[in-house]
């Protein structure tokens, strides 16, 4: 049972690999039938605010690939973390990097800029029987706004794209080991659980160092908000 879990954890990162892959050989010529390929033809699809829930492969086509190709016409897909496994019951694929293409025509009412852009994501692909039948898609668009040239906001920090993991081993298609995963995950968890707990009078309280290399840690976080380094640096500044 273990290992037939592991096989489809390794099939369904391996998909979704071959996905960004192929969609940026293939690009406006043939998106729908791409799409068809992977996606279940009731997919439902949750990208960040401008954008409403999607549902089917016609509407993730016409509402989100084909204006996104047609303003940034020589789109790559850079991946630089992947992960995979089942979460309660449920078998899931994650990732995230960077979309960069030429802004050349105005995307969601943000003016064009005709230079390279950066669009940073994360994204969740649930998976059934080899087909990706939920998405979610977080993307930084203020980032966007922010390299087109308006700036919303005061940011705190200085604002870059981020790098891959200095390992440069963050795209995990083969199999991991289960047990450390697991470890992984409660750390995880228990950092977020620390997040939960402050107390609305000191930062202490939430028990941060318990978690993170307080004075090597790098936080890359949104438009708005920018780098830091150290533990103080992201108390100081997110």
């Amino acid at each position: 049972m273990i290992a037939k879990s592991k096989n489809i954890t390794t099939s369904n990162k391996n998909l979704m690999i071959s996905f960004f892959k192929e969609i940026i050989e293939t690009k406006t010529f043939d998106v729908k039938s791409f799409l068809e390929k992977y996606c279940d033809e009731n997919i439902k699809v949750n990208i960040t605010s401008p954008f409403e829930e999607i549902n089917g492969i016609e509407s993730f086509y016409n509402e989100f690939w084909k204006p996104l190709f047609f303003s940034f016409p020589d789109t790559e897909i850079q991946p630089y973390i992947l992960i995979g496994g089942d979460y309660e019951e449920q078998s899931y694929v994650s990732c995230t990097g960077n979309f960069i293409g030429t802004f050349k025509e105005d995307w969601l009412g943000i003016p064009a800029s005709n230079q390279p852009t950066w669009l940073r994501y994360t994204v969740l692909f649930r998976i059934e029987n080899n087909k990706i039948i939920k998405t979610s898609y977080f993307f930084d668009m203020l980032d966007v706004i922010r390299q087109a040239g308006f700036n919303l906001f005061p940011n705190r920090a200085i604002e870059l794209v981020p790098p891959s993991p200095m390992t440069n081993d963050g795209i995990l298609s083969q199999n991991t080991d289960s047990v450390e995963g697991q470890e992984t995950l409660n750390l995880i968890n228990n950092m977020l659980d620390g997040l939960s707990s402050y107390d609305g009078k000191t930062k202490d309280s939430m028990g941060q160092e318990r978690f993170w290399d307080t004075k090597n840690m790098m936080w890359y976080g949104p438009s708005g908000i920018g780098t830091t380094r150290g533990l103080k640096g992201f108390q100081k500044n997110h």
